[in-house]
């Protein structure tokens, strides 16, 4: 019925073959093979296999695997041996394996496809392509699936293929996503160490000190590579104070020097508290505008301890109208109750009531209902705008112009 109410529908449309790909593609998402035949037949250049081609991709993307060999068994696509990027499928598909291994469709893997394939699919896939390509595969087989945390695939690459790997600089952040994935890393970095020669990069230790205490202290007792002083740096940034501590003991890298204005971007109270209770004279840079930053990363409790236990209280910049651009209320209310802006509030107030997209009335209602407002410059300021919904605004709260 849906295919027989979707033909007189579409036939009362211009043909043409934007149309015909939009719902071509639309009835391969859903699977709808009746509705697939009949516009293949129906459009105006039947002929062009390419369009018919990438239906395959489009089909195993969003998991309707029966597509492709139907267009094989009704002639839609030629029976040859495809190359692996005509098709446009993603070796992330989780059911990637039993498809290749029961469809008819000829498919031929470059060693692309191979390094590809061990940085995205399954050791089942890896393992597929490996018996039905020609080309093997190339050293980043293995640096890829090692980046991904793909330690079987690592351990497979290392039996089976003689093409070896790259030094390791990393780990994939997407292959970071869970604790268990992470406790693997450990588990593969030994592996590493013990089987491979190819070795770390000095970069590695900087990578996983944002992450893994493990992993650092066993670099640090069994390899020569080093870090730089970029470890200690990500370790703070990452908030891993026991890993900045023992880098700090054990290493002689030192950190960087934009040290603190970063922890400071990114909101890191713990460690800010730790370095300035522990730090030397002149041991970190405190020279940046400390309140400036803080207020920029939205941490209240940040800025907080910056006013209460430091100098660094002075501010450079609008932070009224910084924290306002994010819609930071409570943020605006400490300032204000602090005394920590220097800007003029007035003309931050029309400005909001001219930028209406920008606007948010429990904070400006706030303001108005306060007694920090001069009215007299509000009104000077309203006039000088001369938009009447400003003075209707402000008559609401009693100041008429």
């Amino acid at each position: 019925m849906k295919s027989e109410l979707f033909k007189l529908e579409f036939n009362n449309l211009v043909i043409r073959s934007n149309i015909f790909n939009k719902f071509q593609n639309k009835e391969v998402y859903g699977g709808h093979v009746q509705i697939i035949d009949w516009l293949i037949n129906n459009r105006t250049d039947r002929d062009d296999l390419q369009l018919r081609n990438g239906m395959i991709g489009i089909a195993l993307n969003k998991f309707q695997k029966h597509i492709p060999d139907w267009l094989l068994s009704n002639g839609y696509i030629e029976d040859r041996e495809y190359e692996a990027s005509e098709l446009g499928f993603k070796f992330s598909l989780n059911d990637l394996y039993q498809w290749l291994s029961t469809t008819k469709i000829r498919i031929n893997f470059t060693s692309n496809d191979f390094d590809e394939a061990a940085r995205k699919s399954s050791l089942d896939v890896v393992k597929w392509i490996n018996d039905h390509n020609n080309q093997g595969c190339s050293k980043s087989a293995m640096y890829n699936a090692f980046t991904r945390c793909k330690f079987e695939t690592v351990r497979w690459l290392h039996e089976n293929r003689t093409e070896g790997t790259h030094t390791i600089c990393l780990f994939s952040q997407k292959s970071l996503t869970k604790e268990s994935e992470k406790s693997q890393t450990f588990e593969m970095v030994k592996w590493y160490h013990q089987n491979r020669t190819e070795g770390f990069s000095h970069g590695f230790m900087d990578f996983v000190a944002s992450f893994s205490l493990d992993i650092v202290k066993f670099l640090h007792q069994n390899r020569s590579e080093g870090c730089t002083n970029l470890a200690m740096f990500n370790a703070g940034l990452a908030g891993q104070l026991e890993i900045f501590k023992f880098l700090k003991e054990n290493r002689t890298e030192g950190v960087s020097s934009d040290l603190i204005g970063s922890l400071c971007y990114y909101g890191q109270l713990e460690m800010i508290q730790y370095l300035y209770e522990t730090g030397k004279p002149n041991e970190y840079n405190w020279s940046f505008n400390l309140m400036d930053l803080a207020i920029k990363s939205s941490n209240l409790d940040l800025v907080k301890w910056i006013n209460q236990n430091t100098t660094h209280v002075s501010t450079t910049i609008n932070v009224f109208d910084n924290a306002l651009s994010r819609k930071d209320f409570e943020m605006i209310q400490y300032l204000i109750d602090s005394k920590l802006y220097s800007n003029d509030l007035e003309s931050s107030i029309i400005s909001q009531l001219k930028n209406q997209s920008l606007f948010i009335i429990e904070i400006v209602d706030w303001l108005m209902k306060s007694s920090i407002l001069d009215h007299d410059k509000l009104v000077n300021l309203a006039k000088q705008s001369n938009i009447p919904i400003i003075y209707a605004f402000l008559k609401d709260y009693n100041i008429n112009i």
